[in-house]
């Protein structure tokens, strides 16, 4: 079981008044989240599931049972309110750097050094940035022909993620050769 549920996540927007007219929208658009995993998602399918990490990244020590790592990955290279990057330490992991910029504070910290109440919200932060990012996205005309910010927005966050995913790869290819 994981510290992060999407179905009380779901429920707690619900209950709450500035993020309740987020979640109707959504769900106005997309259907019904009641009962759903996030996997099971609108967002996720279309989205989330493109940023797939071939590797793993170091994590908080105590911490490596209580969350789904693999979806906080995913969540942070999909987010368009924190930037990150890999980097390669001594003992041969990934270590994912996430940086935050509220314009005035920029805050970097490893995924590896977050206590568990930073990992929460950052699941939090995001996924409501996400459903009211999707929200406007379903908005938009399908019959358009033209991209909208939105899709430039989404295809330059993954060209992103493939460039971060080769740097990181060829990083750790120089250093078996090295070693």
């Amino acid at each position: 079981m994981y510290y992060f549920d999407f179905k009380e996540f779901v429920k707690e927007l619900r209950e709450k008044p500035d993020t309740v007219g987020a979640i109707e929208a959504y769900e106005h658009i997309y259907g019904s989240l009641e009962g759903k995993d996030v996997t099971d998602t609108q967002l996720y399918k279309e989205y989330f599931s493109k940023f797939t990490l071939p590797f793993t990244c170091a994590v908080p020590e105590d911490l490596e049972e209580d969350f789904d790592w693999d979806l906080l990955y995913r969540l942070v290279c999909a987010s368009f309110s924190c930037s990150y990057y890999f980097e390669l330490r001594e003992d041969k992991k990934k270590e994912l750097y996430i940086i935050v910029d509220n314009g005035e504070k920029q805050v970097k910290k490893t995924l590896s050094e977050l206590w568990s109440f930073q990992v929460l919200r950052l699941y939090e932060i995001i996924l409501l940035e996400q459903i009211q990012f999707w929200t406007i996205q379903g908005m938009d005309d399908p019959q358009r022909d033209y991209e909208s910010e939105g899709d430039f927005r989404i295809k330059q966050q993954y060209e992103y993620f493939k460039e971060a995913i080769e740097k990181i790869d060829l990083e750790s290819s120089i250093y078996s050769f090295l070693n």
